[in-house]
């Protein structure tokens, strides 16, 4: 099973396999699944420009939703065992996007700004207000707490038959995305696949 840090592969190819899978499960899993495309945890915009060439490749027409505080990184909790300087490093690198800059990037990639809309702030602020069913989700958050405070509240929106995406699932270098997904999961009616980033369906 690929993890997010397998050693060995560039950063272009875990873009390649995350847009493959993506447009996969557009295509066989939820064709008639109504609801937008998310990103919670848009950083940088690459995520987005990944869902936008997915959605192209399965011929779906969908706007994507990416919501992102781009502040610092939240309290480490013990189910977060990295390191406290990466932390640092990480955050610096987080509070370095913006939103102009993100959309600044995904325009000089050849995208409309009819394509996608970002959100700004804390997710556990902002979701609760969204009132778009979601039929693809991906979950990009890091850490424990995050994916904790935000699955409760992303979960009743996504449709029936669709898919969430945990981004750190299975990866060494940040599990407490596996502790959270896993306590979350157990009381909601799902089936959990693998493939290169592990996703859940709603059921």
């Amino acid at each position: 099973m690929i993890t997010k840090d397998e050693p060995g592969l560039t950063s272009l190819q875990r873009g390649i396999a995350k847009k493959e899978q993506f447009a996969m499960v557009l295509k066989e899993y939820l064709p008639k699944v109504e609801g937008a495309v998310v990103e919670l945890g848009v950083h940088k915009g690459l995520g987005i420009e990944i869902l936008l060439e997915a959605l192209k490749d399965a011929g779906q027409k969908r706007h994507i939703y990416g919501f992102d505080s781009w502040e610092p990184f939240p309290q480490l909790q013990s189910p977060d065992l990295i390191e406290q300087s990466a932390a640092i490093r990480l955050t610096r690198d987080h509070i370095s996007q913006t939103p102009l800059l993100v959309k600044a990037y995904l325009i000089n990639e050849g995208y409309s700004m009819n394509d996608f809309t970002l959100i700004k702030g804390w997710i556990k602020d902002s979701l609760p207000s969204f009132d778009k069913p979601i039929a693809l989700a991906m979950v990009d958050l890091d850490v424990y707490v995050s994916y904790k405070e935000t699955l409760p509240i992303l979960w009743p929106k996504v449709s029936i038959g669709g898919a969430v995406f945990f981004d750190e699932y299975n990866s060494s270098k940040w599990p407490g995305c596996k502790v959270a997904v896993d306590e979350f999961l157990m009381a909601v009616p799902h089936k959990l696949e693998g493939g290169f980033r592990w996703w859940a369906q709603k059921l």
